[in-house]
């Protein structure tokens, strides 16, 4: 894969890389601090494995990634196209399972 562009936090920053088909991929990086989590956009699993630093953020796989801005404790990720474009782009998966839908979340 190449990198086409990245964006650095404090703790964490956010890489778009484009694999041999063409098809750009947003990825994660960053560690673990104490009981804060430095991959926003993650599941809390995959952000738990020390092994494998870099985390793709699937949720982006099929939409059209814009610009993406990695900050302190945040990112801002900005997609093109129409209404339908944001469906289930804000439905996370919450410890024990439980599902939520919302603008942030966040990792204790």
């Amino acid at each position: 894969m190449k990198a086409k562009k990245a964006s650095c936090g404090s703790v964490h920053s956010l890489i778009m890389f484009e694999n041999k088909q063409g098809k750009e991929l947003l990825y994660s990086v960053g560690i673990k601090i104490g009981s804060e989590y430095a991959h926003l956009g993650v599941e809390e699993e995959m952000a738990e494995d020390q092994e494998h630093p870099f985390r793709e953020v699937a949720t982006f796989n099929d939409r059209n990634v814009v610009d993406f801005l990695a900050h302190d404790q945040a990112s801002l990720v900005i997609i093109g196209g129409g209404a339908t474009d944001a469906e289930n782009l804000y439905a996370h998966k919450l410890p024990e399972g439980k599902k939520a839908k919302g603008l942030l979340h966040l990792y204790k």
